[in-house]
């Protein structure tokens, strides 16, 4: 978990980022926050984080690193124990709901190398 963590903090600069550690462990990620989100309701308490997307050994999970935390997005991060569960900076909705988070999921795995 630490070379995965690692990998998603090392790509934590402005814009996207490709990173590779020694174990060939790979991820991509980009800065995103509330101001500049258009992908549907911005789905965090927090205003922004580094929105990322981890390669092997689990290919697909969706991670979002907050001022070096990190937060497994979707069900491949969760499974995988990538970070911690991210209902804590999850926005709530009306009617005791929360926001959507599908639009940071889709912009997460569309970091995913093809």
């Amino acid at each position: 978990m630490a070379v995965l963590a690692g990998v998603v903090l090392g790509a934590a600069g402005c814009g996207a980022s490709s990173t590779s550690d020694l174990d060939g462990t790979m991820g991509s990620s980009i800065t995103v926050s509330k101001a500049t989100w258009h992908d549907g309701p911005w789905p965090f308490t927090v205003s922004s984080g580094v929105l990322g997307c981890t390669q092997p050994p689990f290919p697909g999970a969706v991670t979002f690193n907050v001022n070096g935390t990190l937060y497994a997005i979707n069900g491949t991060a969760q499974d995988a124990h990538i970070g911690r569960s991210f209902n804590s900076i999850w926005r709530n909705a009306p009617g005791g709901l929360r926001v959507d988070v599908g639009g940071a999921i889709d912009k997460g795995l569309n970091l995913c190398p093809q």
